[in-house]
């Protein structure tokens, strides 16, 4: 009885789907399949506004750049005969891009060098070691992730300023200039990154425990786990901490600012600081003109974009894998 029940039941939807002429399942089908057209559209819509309000400042700093000088503050010329290349040559020159650009990379490299290879050890060492007041440790450096760096910036000036028995200091920070208007100075307080840590952190996380023990069972250290197994895995998320750091570092402005005062010290952001305070709309006094610094702001531009391009594989991986455990 039960068979038949089931057949009974059964063989009717079989006979009623397979009506030539029926609409039900003609719309069952359509359906899903019209919903998913239209939220691939919506997507896709969504998807190229984000891209045109995101690549729209460029492209307006891009045709700036490229027109002649005028005085006028949107000069709306499409014609590209009249482009030039002389704002770049003239940013070039007054902006000293050539020096502090090479300032700009120093600082940049060293500091997203330091602040991977810290944040590499020390997200590795809370996650796979075990040490006293771990827990604590990390809850405060999550902490410091909720601090704006804008609230740290006048006690880390002071704590360089009186870094004892530096630069002409006593045993109490008094007397000198500690690490002011120092590359020591401009580098060493950022070196520590909480939120690189956090990442690494995350992405070791993801990592299978089975390949350090398998390690440890053929005799290898712990150093050498590290070094040997772990680090080679996490190639994806260091390139991505260091493109980070490298990006951070390279477009930072107020801590430069505040901790040098050499014209042999300033980065390439610093100096398109000084160089856009004597800028108005259009011409200024000193007779430079906007089309300059929109000029040096696509030049000091096109290394993060170089950085981003070449790294982005690695850079899309380690987003990707960071946090699937």
């Amino acid at each position: 009885m039960t068979v038949d029940t089931s057949m009974s039941e059964i063989a009717p939807a079989r006979r009623w789907r397979k009506l030539p002429g029926s609409a039900a399942p003609h719309r069952g089908r359509q359906g899903p399949w019209l919903a998913a057209a239209a939220g691939n559209i919506v997507v896709s819509i969504l998807i190229l506004l984000g891209i045109c309000i995101t690549v729209a400042p460029f492209l307006l700093s891009l045709y700036l750049a490229l027109l002649p000088y005028t005085a006028s503050i949107l000069p709306y010329r499409l014609n590209p005969a009249e482009w030039t290349h002389a704002n770049f040559v003239a940013a070039w020159t007054t902006a000293h891009v050539a020096e502090y650009g090479l300032n700009s990379l120093f600082y940049a490299v060293t500091n997203a060098l330091l602040t991977t290879l810290l944040a590499t050890t020390a997200g590795y060492v809370f996650e796979r070691m075990h040490f006293p007041f771990k827990n604590g440790l990390w809850y405060l450096i999550l902490a410091g992730m909720m601090v704006p760096g804008m609230v740290t910036l006048a006690p880390r000036l002071a704590l360089m300023i009186h870094f004892p028995l530096v630069g002409g200091n006593n045993i109490l920070g008094v007397g000198g200039k500690g690490f002011y208007d120092s590359w020591l100075g401009v580098i060493l307080p950022s070196i520590v990154s909480p939120t690189s840590t956090f990442l690494m952190r995350q992405f070791f996380q993801s990592l299978p425990n089975e390949l350090e023990d398998a390690a440890r069972v053929d005799g290898s250290s712990e150093i050498g786990i590290f070094v040997r197994i772990m680090l080679p895995l996490a190639t994806p998320g260091v390139v991505t901490t260091f493109m980070l750091q490298f990006q951070g570092a390279w477009n930072e402005l107020l801590w430069p600012q505040m901790i040098t005062v050499s014209q042999s010290m300033r980065t390439l952001a610093v100096g398109l600081t000084y160089l856009s305070q004597v800028i108005g709309y259009g011409a200024s006094a000193a007779g430079i003109p906007m089309n300059y610094a929109q000029a040096g702001a696509i030049m000091m531009a096109l290394p993060i974009i170089v950085l981003f391009i070449v790294g982005q594989r690695w850079f899309v991986r380690g987003i990707a894998l960071t946090g699937l455990k």
